[in-house]
């Protein structure tokens, strides 16, 4: 059993929530013992969205600097799915899955990362129905 900085066992009775700190994804450290709880940023269920038109009314912006946005998505079109990223007024598209349109009705699930003076938004290449999207910000996870 792998042992951590502390001491003790990573996993064991006496620490079994606790992870190694080079776990690639370390939401609950053995050094600290505190979680670091996701932040839901934007949810959206069951609704349609044109082509090439926002996802979200308004922009995801990050509570921490730097940060990790956890995207998951489902639609039920085989688009290509974009993060639309503003920084100092200019936005710029960025594909997601290496833009390869996505298997409709099928979920996917992304890390992209976020810097305090960015705003992010998503867009299809199709349009649609958005089946389920969820991005959470993982505060101390940098992908």
């Amino acid at each position: 059993m792998p042992v951590g900085s502390s001491g003790k066992p990573v996993g064991s009775t006496n620490n079994p929530l606790a992870q190694s700190a080079t776990a690639p994804y370390p939401l609950l450290t053995e050094e600290s013992g505190t979680p670091t709880i996701p932040i839901q940023k934007g949810r959206i269920f069951n609704t349609a969205v044109a082509i090439t038109t926002d996802f979200f009314a308004a922009d995801l912006e990050p509570t921490n600097s730097p940060t990790t946005f956890r995207i998951y998505v489902a639609l039920d079109s085989g688009g290509v799915v974009s993060v639309q990223r503003t920084s100092g007024g200019v936005t710029v598209a960025e594909l997601l899955n290496s833009g390869t349109a996505l298997t409709a009705n099928s979920a996917y699930m992304f890390d992209v990362l976020v810097n305090e003076d960015d705003t992010i938004n998503l867009q299809d290449s199709v349009g649609g129905q958005i089946l389920y999207c969820m991005v959470l910000e993982v505060p101390g996870v940098i992908s």
